[in-house]
């Protein structure tokens, strides 16, 4: 037996390591014996292929065949077996800015996975943790479908952005699962999308229809719903009202409403979950090849820094208003 076409081969899928050691005690080879401690000196250092290795040889003595094991702290001089790096997933769910975040962890058995849909203001609104085959795994990521694919994302990153998200709220159970996460620490750029798209855009404000288009219900989450209303019946009003004689004494009134909205609307808690809700919508966008609006995405979330002024009107924030005014 080749160790090394082996050692390959449980490389792309550990579970080739099992059903290897299935066919050796269904049909044992000459030199079984030899090959068994072979095994352990190679593998032994995993625990889970140690345990199997010690059961395949029981059923070997049980068919009669004399099996000696070696000691297990025995290193190989052979390259030990490693394990893939967990890898993460991240995603643009809803129009609102709501993501699909998941970690998947290899081991023997197969894939430790952690995965949640929550936003920046919400907190986690769903979570799961299961086990999955490497297979399952694939499909479970591929048959995510929200607004874009799943990309890849270092899994460090994925647990902090579950933290964090985790601070305004998660559903029972989600606790159980801080220990996976905080198994990673992540000490690269916050937000990634920073170190990958560089320069920003000076006039993004007056480009924003085009990410409020993707996003035209950015934060409804966090937006209080009777004030949009009041909001829309004073536009009206606006529209209709006999003092405003022509268009231009219109549109200043309804700027001015936009802006009072606005302030009362955007609190501190408000603008900083939107504003890290467009950093990671420019990384997705990023990596999912929309390099363009990515960097558009990313030079908006900083007009969200900004304290709005009912005597300074922000172009970026009345457009943010007025699609959310349209879509609800």
């Amino acid at each position: 037996m080749d160790l090394d076409l082996l050692r390959e081969k449980v490389q792309k899928d550990p579970q080739a390591f099992f059903d290897f050691l299935e066919e050796l005690v269904k049909s044992p080879p000459e030199g079984v014996s030899e090959l068994i401690g072979a095994l352990v000196e190679a593998f032994g250092h995993e625990k889970s292929f140690l345990k199997a290795i010690k059961k395949a040889a029981f059923r070997l003595r049980q068919k009669g065949i004399e099996v000696s094991l070696p000691e297990a702290e025995k290193r190989s001089i052979l390259r030990p077996v490693s394990l893939p790096e967990p890898i993460g997933y991240l995603a643009l769910f809803d129009e609102t800015g709501r993501f699909f975040v998941a970690i998947g962890k290899e081991t023997a058995q197969g894939v430790m996975v952690q995965a949640a849909l929550g936003s920046f203001g919400e907190g986690i609104l769903d979570h799961v943790s299961s086990n999955l085959t490497k297979k399952g795994w694939r499909r479970f990521i591929e048959g995510q479908r929200g607004i874009t694919e799943a990309v890849e994302t270092p899994a460090a990153y994925c647990a902090l952005l579950l933290r964090e998200m985790a601070e305004k709220g998660a559903p029972e159970g989600f606790e159980e699962s801080s220990a996976f996460l905080s198994s990673f620490f992540y000490d690269g750029p916050r937000p990634l999308a920073k170190a990958l798209i560089g320069e920003v855009y000076d006039k993004a404000p007056l480009r924003a229809k085009e990410v409020f288009d993707l996003l035209p219900l950015l934060g409804i989450w966090k937006v209080d719903g009777e004030r949009i209303k009041r909001l829309r019946e004073e536009l009206v009003e606006a529209e209709r009202s006999p003092l405003l004689l022509t268009e231009t004494q219109k549109a200043q009134r309804k700027e001015d409403l936009l802006q009072k909205a606005l302030v009362e609307i955007l609190d501190d808690g408000t603008r900083e979950a939107l504003k890290r809700t467009l950093e990671e919508a420019a990384y997705v966008l990023f990596k999912s090849g929309k390099e363009e609006l990515s960097r558009l995405c990313l030079s908006l979330s900083f007009e969200f820094e900004k304290v709005p002024s009912p005597l300074l009107a922000n172009p970026l924030l009345s457009v943010w208003l007025s699609k959310l005014l349209q879509a609800l």
